[in-house]
């Protein structure tokens, strides 16, 4: 079995399904991970294409970097992008 530091890309699913606006709840349906695992798994993910981004605009090619950015901001959503799930912006608890 493989751990959340290893390669499983039987979760690529979940990743597709938060791509395709899925409530949260509903991508946790696909997979065995906890919920931590799953948003820094999309977190990486978002952090991947950035950095192909930047190396897109080493390159020059901008058709691929606006398609890369196109992605990245469909899966920058909701709690997996919360700044904290337990502090308002004063840092006081909810």
């Amino acid at each position: 079995m493989a751990t959340e530091f290893e390669p499983n890309y039987l979760n690529l699913k979940v990743l597709y399904e938060w791509g395709m606006q899925r409530e949260f709840i509903e991508v946790c349906e696909y997979t065995l991970l906890a919920e931590g695992s799953i948003v820094r798994s999309i977190q990486r993910v978002e952090q991947t294409m950035k950095s192909i981004q930047r190396a897109l605009n080493q390159v020059g090619n901008s058709t691929l970097i606006e398609k890369v950015k196109i992605g990245g901001d469909i899966i920058r959503r909701g709690i997996a992008f919360a700044q904290s799930l337990y502090l308002e912006s004063n840092n006081q608890l909810i």
